[in-house]
């Protein structure tokens, strides 16, 4: 698997579909679209509100769902799509034990993928055949369950705050591990996600020379490729064309 490049979209929740405010949107489209479309790595904040673990950006005033309600879209999806593997990492900003609950006691459930640290990947056929199709990430759970990996011992990557070209490169945020995954964050975050903003970063040739600059500085290709407003770039077409080998 971590020879295979994913398309992420940050904050995938935060959508203009999902109904999200225009200050918190990062994508146009939710989640259930991105999946159809090819997106295969999700991104989402995991908050806790009135007694329910639920999805924001920021504050949750500017729109919001329910956790469990964006894993049944999650877990939709796996069933129409039986030989689909899908990535998920969190941001955790609640106590793990909650979103533990609510991801077990969820559908996805069947579907959670088990890796050891440092242990080569299975093959995505490998994958399909166990069953284990969705692979979740976030901050380090020591009393977690197995499927509960820390993205800090399986996911690398270049910084994601950027406001200006300048502020682009390819320089790595922490050490990369034994069969990681490398992320290649090309976002911009002037104040905050604008679609006009992305657009600046969004296409080729732009796009496609940071991809080949960072392969090259960092001695591989990228696995998670992270876009604000993926369906206004160039990113699934990068994505094949890497997965091509180009």
């Amino acid at each position: 698997m971590n020879e295979v490049v994913f398309l992420r979209t940050h904050n995938s929740h935060s959508s203009l579909e999902a109904g999200y405010d225009t200050v918190a949107q990062n994508q146009l489209k939710d989640i259930t679209s991105q999946l159809e479309d090819g997106v295969r790595s999700l991104n989402i904040d995991v908050y806790f509100e009135e007694g329910e673990v639920v999805v924001c950006h920021g504050a949750c005033e500017f729109g919001y769902e329910l956790y469990s309600k964006v894993l049944g879209d999650i877990e939709a999806f796996l069933r129409n799509n039986p030989f689909d593997v899908v990535l998920l990492d969190l941001q955790v900003e609640t106590e793990k034990e909650k979103v533990a609950e609510v991801t077990e006691g969820s559908g996805v459930a069947e579907f959670l993928h088990v890796q050891v640290p440092g242990q080569p990947w299975p093959t995505l056929g490998e994958m399909v055949e166990s069953g284990g199709r969705l692979v979740f990430f976030a901050d380090r759970y020591v009393q977690g369950p197995s499927w509960y990996h820390a993205v800090e011992d399986f996911i690398y990557g270049t910084h994601w705050e950027a406001a200006y070209l300048e502020d682009l490169n390819c320089e790595l945020t922490r050490e990369p591990m034994e069969h990681g995954l490398f992320e290649l964050n090309h976002i911009f975050t002037r104040l905050f996600a604008r679609i006009e903003v992305s657009e600046e970063i969004n296409y080729n040739p732009l796009l496609w020379d940071r991809i080949k600059e960072c392969s090259a500085a960092v001695g591989r290709g990228p696995n998670l490729l992270s876009l604000d407003f993926y369906s206004h770039s160039d990113g699934l077409d990068a994505v094949d064309r890497l997965n091509r080998g180009e």
